[in-house]
């Protein structure tokens, strides 16, 4: 089962309430140049998500006017910040992260799922059903996308490959088998 690239835009201010979910999908590199632009670091497939109105935390009513100007190296963008018109208020933004609330995205496509979507869902055992734990987070150290997940009885996250035979993804939580191999406690 893939993770889903982010593939949907925000288009002016219908960015949605504030309260909900909200994805980082953007880092401001530093300014580029004397005129106001910023490099961006796109956190998505499609970059075309970062134009438009973004949230600057994933809480808060902050918001940021993005024109992507064009690619700038590899995965980063040149853009325009509405009101940023010179280097100084440029380099001020630096390190800024940007999000997209969690609504804005279309359905993942067949076999993909936003990693997004796995946090705190059940993990059962693939044989028994049992819990086993709920998943945490997800981190891809170059092998392959792993889910991490917390044990049901405490003690220390592990990771399990998020790859048949290893983890699905099904309705409302995560099939692991073979866990017990991945489980240090």
């Amino acid at each position: 089962m893939g993770q889903a690239g982010l593939a949907c835009g925000v288009r002016g201010g219908d960015a949605g309430p504030v309260s909900e979910k909200r994805l980082h999908l953007a880092t401001v590199l530093g300014p580029h140049g004397v005129r106001g632009l910023v490099r961006l670091r796109v956190q998505a497939e499609d970059a075309a998500l970062a134009q438009g109105w973004l949230f600057t935390g994933p809480t808060g009513e902050g918001r940021l006017r993005i024109t992507l100007k064009g690619p700038h190296g590899r995965g980063a963008f040149l853009a325009a910040i509405q009101g940023v018109g010179d280097r100084d208020a440029a380099q001020a933004l630096t390190g800024i992260q940007l999000y997209i609330p969690r609504a804005a995205l279309p359905p993942a496509g067949e076999g993909e799922v936003y990693a997004a979507d796995l946090a705190d869902l059940p993990a059962v055992d693939a044989t028994t059903g049992a819990p086993v734990g709920w998943v945490v987070g997800m981190a891809n150290f170059g092998a392959g996308d792993l889910l991490e997940v917390a044990p049901e009885s405490g003690g220390e996250t592990f990771y399990v490959p998020l790859a048949p035979p290893f983890a699905t993804v099904e309705e409302g939580h995560v099939v692991v088998a073979q866990w017990e191999a991945f489980a240090w406690a």
